[in-house]
């Protein structure tokens, strides 16, 4: 008996070799996805402060499991969806090694064409040629500069592709977009469902494969809107969602371009009853005649970017608000702006949304607006424009289960004490039966005086602003030390009045433990966040 030999039989009698020849395959198809293989050269960069030893451990990700024996690598090979998930993230030498291992089986290519592109431009091809493409289920390129100044380069399609269900042509680097060469998308593709263009035109905005489909995203970036002669019209845009009448997801990022558009009286609205996520990005006014042109169900979850004027504003939000009227009520609302520039931020949810810096799956707003006011606009007159458009939100949703609200940003600095008590205090917008508060960032002391505040109507002692308030949660926002005093004293005094705060939750220094022994006295529930940040500094992110 060899030594090979010998250490197959001693391996055979192994208890892990007691498991079906079918189970291998399944657990290595699980390790697959959280180990997956990359090329060394990218495990050098993402593992770079480990040893060389170790990088190449990395890189080799799952496929470690064939060096284990000899019966595990005979399994792995044999078994072709181990091999048919070709990512970026592999090697060129190894992406031709998988393809090839995946045999038969529904083949999914992701192929990134801003490295080694000649090389990888041939594998593309190959894989869109006649030997591969009949089993080509899933088919994604991101190309890079070169491809994007010479889209003939591009790889096409020999013919048609039978289960093709998903295609996505991107362009991640920045500047102008080309234009997808006609001769790529111009065969059959009847099982296309999900079409995904980033950073590209196309010649033909009605292409025949721009049907039947499911999910539906094509984004520009706001340069290419002055590319008039390349964008699709508003007519076209139109027909193509009328051709899917099925789409679940649409997104349309700056494809609604600044023409002067509107609909005749006896326009038919396009309906989509099985629409479940519409993002726009686009002019107000555009976006704002894209919504009446469609008909979606009340539990669609709507995200808008605008960009206009306020009296363009104006009509976009109060056409899509009412649509909260039916279907599940409104629990949590995020009133903010964008911490990156002055955008201002309103969200509504029918469930209670995690925190934005939570561990949890934040879910997707059912009502989203981005509001992008000129920059030129002075800064009271933009302040004035902010307020007006938040009341407007607050107000015509007609909250009446409302039990959540935070303030994200810098709009509690932009608004002062009067604004945020006719916000509480106004029955018509319906936020006096909040229990939760949350502040990310901001000036929170401007909102202290008004939870120990009683309303203007009361006269003999009863409730005060935000009577059912029960949890603080102020560990990420912008608060200097010296008014953690203001804090305590509001605390103390809603615990005199017989309504304390339940749970809070706040970031301090080190240096202000006797603030958290007082409090503690004051609140049931107390977690705090103890940084190593000296007297004055700022509790930030």
């Amino acid at each position: 008996m060899t030594v090979e030999s010998a250490k197959t039989l001693h391996n055979a009698r192994a208890p892990i070799s007691r498991l079906l020849p079918d189970a291998l395959p399944h657990v290595f198809a699980i390790l697959s996805f959280i180990e997956p293989q990359m090329d060394l050269s990218r495990a050098a960069v993402g593992y770079r402060r480990l040893s060389d030893q170790e990088q190449r451990r990395k890189a080799l990700g799952w496929i470690r499991v064939t060096h284990v024996c000899t019966a595990w690598r005979e399994s792995a090979l044999c078994e072709p969806r181990l091999w048919s998930h070709v990512t970026p993230w592999t090697s060129r030498k190894w992406a031709a090694a998988m393809v090839a291992r995946s045999k038969a089986s529904p083949l999914t290519f992701i192929a990134n064409l801003g490295e080694e592109s000649d090389k990888w431009l041939k594998l593309a091809a190959e894989v869109l040629g006649p030997k591969h493409l009949s089993r080509l289920r899933y088919f994604m390129i991101c190309a890079g500069p070169s491809l994007v100044s010479k889209p003939q380069l591009l790889p096409t399609f020999s013919g048609p592709a039978s289960v093709l269900d998903s295609l996505e042509i991107h362009s991640p680097y920045g500047g102008r977009s080309a234009v997808v060469p006609p001769s790529m998308l111009d065969v059959p593709l009847p099982a296309l469902r999900r079409f995904v263009l980033r950073g590209w035109f196309l010649s033909s905005w009605s292409a025949p494969f721009l049907q039947n489909l499911t999910d539906l995203r094509l984004s520009l970036s706001v340069w290419d809107m002055r590319s008039l002669e390349k964008m699709p019209t508003f007519p076209e845009l139109l027909q193509i969602v009328a051709r899917s009448p099925m789409l679940s997801i649409l997104t349309l990022e700056n494809i609604l371009g600044h023409e002067d558009v509107s609909l005749p009286a006896d326009f038919v609205p396009v309906v989509l009853s099985h629409l479940t996520e519409l993002t726009l990005v686009g002019p107000a006014l555009t976006v704002t005649c894209f919504l009446q042109a469609v008909d979606i169900p009340t539990t669609t979850s709507v995200s808008v970017t605008s960009i206009g004027e306020l009296e363009e504003q104006t009509p976009l939000i109060a056409l899509q608000t009412p649509r909260f009227t039916t279907g599940p009520p409104l629990r949590t609302l995020l009133l903010g702006s964008d911490l990156t520039k002055p955008v201002l931020v309103l969200q509504a949810w029918d469930s209670e949304a995690p925190s934005p810096h939570s561990q949890l799956c934040i879910p997707r707003p059912r009502l989203s607006f981005r509001v992008d006011l000129p920059r030129r606009l002075p800064e009271d007159v933009h302040i004035a424009a902010w307020k007006s458009l938040m009341f407007l939100f607050c107000t015509r949703l007609r909250a009446k289960a409302l039990d959540t609200l935070t303030f994200g940003g810098d709009l509690l600095t932009r608004l002062n004490a009067d604004d945020l008590r006719e916000l509480f205090v106004s029955r018509h917008i319906g936020l006096s039966g909040l229990t939760r508060l949350a502040i990310i960032d901001g000036d929170m002391t401007v909102i202290f005086p008004l939870l120990t505040e009683r309303a203007p109507d009361d006269q003999d002692g009863g409730p005060l602003v935000l009577p059912l308030l029960r949890y603080l949660d102020m560990q990420r926002s912008a608060t200097k030390v010296p008014d953690v005093k203001p804090l305590m004293v509001m605390l103390q005094d809603r615990c005199q009045r017989g309504l304390p705060i339940r749970s809070l939750m706040l970031r301090m220094p080190c240096t202000e433990r006797a603030w958290v022994k007082m409090m503690e006295s004051s609140v049931e529930e107390l977690c705090v966040r103890m940084d190593e940040n000296p007297v004055g500094a700022y509790l930030g992110y």
